[in-house]
């Protein structure tokens, strides 16, 4: 079987990366002329991969407008995975893209590992949320998808890594005084990972931020192939 045929090309793909540098080569050679399908895969692949390739790969992939947005968005979040907050300028840049998969991996990767820089895009983002559903709308989300669809918790997680104690504070009291305006697992998400936002706790008792980002990374900035 051709070790690039669809059925065949997890197995594949999980040996190239166990195969560190060498793996990481073949992965690069065989990104050109691979079908659609076989392409996200090989950039999901090079999100875990070891070498001096992959990572500028990746990055010039997400930022190259000619590529197809499914590539485009699935190397958002493959660089996110391989460098973090060092390509959080590449990730900053589609947080406002007009197509709606890239700006969801963007907020995903931003969320997760970006930097500073977007502070006032999350906290814009979240006033715009909590205001346009006073009364919980009909923001019908599944838990399951919560880290992946709910604007509110990403720029929670986003703004909780990097607003300072008072500030943070003051995100909790707005959660709380909009909380109508979350979907029933959101509100009970802030009860598991910030109470005092759901009003279960005294004012002052900090979010855990690992178990926060951890949450955030699931499931598409987890470990996939190694």
């Amino acid at each position: 079987m051709d070790e690039w045929d669809v059925d065949s090309l997890e197995d594949t793909l999980k040996r190239l990366v166990a195969d560190a540098i060498d793996g990481e080569r073949q992965l690069v050679a065989a990104l050109e002329g691979a079908s659609e399908s076989v392409r996200t895969g090989i950039v999901a692949a090079l999100g875990e991969a070891t070498g001096e390739q992959g990572g500028p790969l990746l990055r010039a992939l997400a930022e190259d407008r000619s590529v197809d947005t499914d590539t485009r968005a699935m190397a958002i979040i493959a660089l996110a995975k391989r460098v973090g907050s060092e390509g959080s300028a590449t990730y900053s840049a589609c947080l406002r893209h007009r197509d709606v998969i890239l700006r969801e991996a963007a907020t995903i990767a931003m969320a997760s590992v970006g930097d500073a820089r977007d502070v006032e895009v999350f906290r814009e983002r979240l006033v715009k949320a909590v205001t346009a559903h006073p009364g919980g709308g009909p923001r019908l989300i599944p838990k399951q998808m919560l880290s992946t669809k709910s604007d509110i918790l990403q720029a929670v997680v986003y703004l909780v890594r990097h607003l300072d104690e008072s500030a943070r504070q003051e995100l909790a009291s707005c959660l709380f005084r909009h909380r109508e305006a979350l979907a029933k697992p959101e509100r009970e998400w802030l009860t598991v990972y910030w109470p005092e936002a759901a009003g279960f706790t005294d004012a002052g008792l900090p979010p855990d931020i690992p178990d926060l980002v951890a949450w955030q990374k699931k499931p598409l900035l987890d470990p996939y192939f190694s």
